[in-house]
């Protein structure tokens, strides 16, 4: 009976913490957030908080007789230990999700005296706040229901939540593995492509120094254009496969994406400068290698003019490339 009615208290409690997460949210960016990583609408983080807080301050005193706590309490004795209860609370939860989802649902690293980013003072301070009124408000208004007059339909309704916060649990759980899978494909082929263009850039000189007199510069010329084009084929190749995974996504899946993000481009120790670098300035990095390469390797090929046994072995080499392409 008591498992049933704290279960019910807790999706309730997830159901509110879902609501003022979202309205929060949307009035800070100014669009719609639809918070928590479950696709219901609930944030379990905060119903745990809650169901703790009527579990200590309400049941406790009521089996424990001596356990010197309760609704009762000095509101500074209860400000101490939901703000250090929602610390640690807040800390694992965090601390699980990033290990589990490799995702970041909150991020407190730009919030002066935070801890990891999982926590900081001005939250844990709030938290602590929220847990006096619900100790000294909310948590009486709950002891009042008679839940006791209908034992039956309180385990009814406790097993129906509890069946479908279980499927949500097991739907997210597929759905985040799934996403994760997909993003570290579009990596892998990511690093490929761009490793491919790495060996046309580093094979570069030797075709360059290949060309033997007035074709020199042409066949720089020539390297360049091939480094042009193999990355922008590329670029354009990797915005289409984005493209076409983002259309492919939930609006929920779009949401955890960006969580996946969020602990990517903190996890590297990049700036918000570097973080927003796109596929065109590493196209550019790319030309401005082919092109010192290239210039390097001019004299050399010119220098090749000189020994007429040298120039005939470039040529020879250049026909034979030409065979097999």
């Amino acid at each position: 009976m008591i498992i049933s009615q704290m279960f019910i208290l807790f999706i309730v409690a997830s159901f509110g913490g879902w609501v003022y997460e979202c309205i929060y949210c949307t009035i800070n960016t100014k669009h719609w957030q639809n918070r928590g990583f479950l696709h219901g609408p609930i944030c379990p983080i905060y119903g745990a908080g809650v169901a703790a807080a009527y579990g200590l301050f309400r049941l406790l005193p009521l089996y424990v007789p001596k356990a010197d706590i309760g609704t009762d309490t000095a509101w500074w004795k209860i400000f101490i230990i939901c703000a250090v209860g929602s610390a640690v609370l807040e800390y694992v939860t965090s601390y699980v999700l990033e290990k589990r989802f490799h995702a970041l649902w909150w991020d407190y690293s730009k919030v002066p005296l935070n801890i990891n980013g999982r926590i900081c003072l001005p939250a844990t301070t709030a938290f602590g706040v929220a847990g006096v009124m619900i100790v000294k408000f909310l948590i009486p208004y709950i002891s009042a229901i008679p839940a006791n007059d209908h034992p039956l339909i309180n385990e009814i309704i406790a097993l129906c939540l509890m069946m479908v916060l279980g499927m949500d649990i097991a739907i997210t759980n597929a759905d985040l593995s799934d996403l994760i899978q997909r993003i570290d494909a579009v990596e892998k082929e990511f690093n490929e492509r761009m490793e491919s263009g790495v060996v046309l850039v580093q094979e570069g000189p030797a075709a360059v120094a290949a060309a033997a007199g007035n074709a020199a510069r042409n066949a720089a010329e020539t390297v360049r254009d091939k480094g042009r084009e193999a990355t922008l084929r590329r670029q354009m190749e990797l915005e289409d496969r984005k493209n076409a995974l983002l259309a492919e996504l939930s609006e929920r899946q779009k949401y955890n994406l960006r969580s996946i993000r969020e602990l990517r481009l903190r996890s590297s120790g990049e700036t918000d400068r570097k973080i927003k670098l796109t596929a065109r300035s590493l196209q550019e990095a790319m030309m401005k290698r082919i092109t010192a390469d290239a210039e390097a390797t001019e004299d050399e090929a010119r220098k090749a003019v000189d020994d007429p046994l040298l120039t005939d072995t470039y040529r020879d080499k250049n026909e034979e490339n030409d065979e097999k392409q």
